[in-house]
C-alpha cells in the first residue's frame, strides 16, 4: 500500500518516480522495525539508519508490551 498508493486511490494522480522510490524506502524501514531487525549487509546504504531503526524497535516493542493498544474497543 505504501509503495503503490494509486492502487488504493490515495493520491490525486500518478506518483512520480522519485516519490515512489522514497515510499519504497519508507516501506523498507517500517518492515525492518516491524521485524525487529536492523538492516544487514544486504542493504549497506540503509545501514546508516540502524540507530533510528533500533530505537524505533524498542519504542514499538514497549508500546505492545505495555498494552497501550485499545483491545476490543
Amino acid at each position: 500500500m505504501i509503495s503503490n498508493p494509486e492502487t488504493f486511490d490515495l493520491t490525486g494522480g500518478t506518483v512520480s518516480p522519485q516519490a515512489r522510490k522514497n515510499l519504497a524506502t519508507i516501506s523498507k524501514v517500517l518492515t525492518q522495525i516491524a521485524s525487529g531487525q536492523p538492516f544487514g549487509d544486504e542493504d549497506p546504504v540503509l545501514q546508516s539508519l540502524n540507530s533510528y531503526v533500533t530505537e524505533a524497535i524498542d519504542l514499538v516493542t514497549n508500546w505492545f508490551i505495555e498494552g497501550d493498544l485499545v483491545v476490543g474497543a
